[in-house]
């Protein structure tokens, strides 16, 4: 008899709830059950995955390899479903592990820099050629530049700065978190008045000007403000005083 070998009894239950489906949700969709039963259920598969969770995993991802098509329909009604919380969490998340993700995202862009691209050259192509997807970009764009405006600028002016004098022929370079670290070395305070700074109203200056020889590294960057770094031009100055040491007269 098939129920005194389990393997069996399994084997015939699966096949009486295929060939059932429809009964058996009629029937649990009618059945009567006390106030804290789902209360219980929760409790009972929550343990049981804490101690059966490699089987458990097991199980799920050879599912969803078998059914992707059902998967993606049970996941997508699960989000639209949960939207809001899934934004809350997410937003929360992202605030609290920036830099892991950051970290994550470079790493995962270096080994795998030829498909980022296509992915990249593939979604602009599709915005494109949508002039509805193409309005929302730009208004998107718009909006982040209104309320990132200052940032964007002192970034702007960053990457324009390394640009000339790579194209002057300095010798070294420097990256964004240095020039930073720079900033926070002077105490975020402009090198030669001492007024006060941030990220977006410091500007970079060369200590030893480009023209007189001087290089890209770190060590001759200050932060200055930018009545400082105009008045100074392309005259040396030395970081804390307000004397001017003229190193030529083109220079």
């Amino acid at each position: 008899m098939p129920y005194k070998s389990p393997v069996a009894r399994s084997e015939q239950n699966r096949k009486y709830r295929v060939l059932n489906i429809d009964r058996l949700r009629l029937y649990d969709k009618n059945r009567v059950r006390p106030p804290d039963y789902h209360v219980g259920r929760k409790k009972y598969f929550a343990s049981w995955y804490q101690k059966n969770k490699k089987l458990a995993d097991e199980r799920s991802t050879k599912w969803r390899l078998s059914h992707p098509e059902r998967h993606r329909s049970f996941v997508r009604a699960w989000r639209d479903k949960n939207i809001d919380w899934m934004k809350a969490y997410t937003k929360a998340y992202g605030a609290k592990n920036r830099e892991t993700i950051s970290a994550k995202e470079r790493a995962y862009r270096k080994l795998h820099i030829n498909q980022c691209r296509r992915h990249w050259k593939t979604r602009m192509d599709k915005i494109r050629s949508n002039p509805v997807l193409l309005e929302q970009r730009r208004r998107q764009q718009q909006e982040y530049y209104q309320k990132n405006r200052a940032q964007r600028i002192a970034s702007a002016s960053f990457y324009a700065k390394v640009r000339r004098a790579r194209l002057a022929g300095a010798p070294g370079t420097f990256t964004e978190l240095q020039w930073l670290a720079r900033l926070e070395f002077y105490g975020c305070c402009c090198a030669y008045c001492h007024v006060e700074l941030n990220r977006n109203s410091a500007t970079i200056d060369h200590v030893i000007p480009i023209s007189a020889g001087g290089s890209n590294w770190p060590s001759n960057l200050v932060p200055a403000c930018i009545r400082c770094n105009k008045s100074k031009g392309k005259r040396r100055w030395v970081p804390g005083f307000l004397q001017t040491i003229k190193i030529s007269e083109s220079g």
